[in-house]
């Protein structure tokens, strides 16, 4: 297995696409091969001790990378202006994490993200990483019946998704899998189909009924203390799982 860290953005197109890790610095784990430094691009000849990661958490990773390359790039998006130094970016990852665990989130559920390339997206992958949720991805071309198979299958427990991709109105399908979402009584989702399904989180755009705005999900995080991320980030494994992925579907469910 492959773990970088990452130290370096690389503004190669100003689109809303981004490179998340862009770091010299990798150590293949299956043969113990390692860079010893790391340099940092400032420009003022700068080494930094390479970070060791064997055994090194997806959220401890992200500190030390925060703590060594404070100012520098972590995520841009030059689409909707948004950029991020991995200090920043690493205090954004703890608040949303705040507001996923007073949302009711912990470790081992599954959390689903259906939107294309957008900043949320990135955040969400660390956060989720940092306290040990999984992130499922839902293909952005999904119709109604694919979406209802990932969600049976993955046992999904929240999504975050964008308005629409296209043609296609994310909310309009959502709702068509999922009836009983206009009904959500404080934005809790009680589906018989989908029993574990309990959050619906709008990552962007004015939101329907029963669905959580991303602000709602930030203001949320006012519950949840410092003491409590700490002990959040300090019960996931390293050999925890971070990420499930389907395939697109075009030959066969998904």
């Amino acid at each position: 297995m492959l773990v970088q860290t990452c130290q370096i953005v690389t503004r190669t197109n100003c689109s809303s696409r981004v490179t998340v890790c862009g770091s010299r610095h990798e150590k293949n784990i299956a043969t113990g091969q390692k860079a010893d430094t790391v340099s940092d691009d400032r420009g003022d000849g700068t080494d930094f001790p390479a970070l060791q990661v064997e055994d090194l958490k997806i959220g401890r990773a992200l500190r030390e990378t925060a703590r060594q390359f404070t100012g520098n790039d972590a995520l841009v998006f030059c689409e909707s202006n948004t950029y991020r130094s991995w200090q920043q970016f690493d205090h954004e990852v703890d608040i949303i994490a705040s507001g996923l665990l007073a949302l009711g989130f912990e470790r081992g559920d599954d959390f689903g993200v259906w939107a294309t390339n957008v900043p949320e997206w990135v955040l969400l992958q660390y956060t989720t990483a940092r306290i040990g949720v999984v992130v499922v991805t839902i293909n952005p071309a999904y119709r109604a019946s694919e979406l209802t198979y990932a969600l049976q299958r993955a046992d999904l427990r929240g999504i975050g998704l964008i308005d629409q991709f296209r043609t296609s109105d994310y909310f309009v399908m959502l709702s068509e899998c999922c009836p009983e979402l206009v009904d959500a009584d404080d934005e809790v989702v009680s589906s018989a189909t989908f029993p574990k399904f309990l959050r619906v989180i709008a990552l962007r755009a004015k939101q329907p009924a029963g669905i959580l705005s991303w602000e709602d999900l930030l203001f949320a995080a006012d519950n949840v203390s410092a003491d409590q991320i700490v002990a959040s980030e300090s019960v996931p494994e390293p050999d925890d799982p971070i990420n499930i992925q389907y395939t697109s579907g075009t030959t066969g469910s998904p």
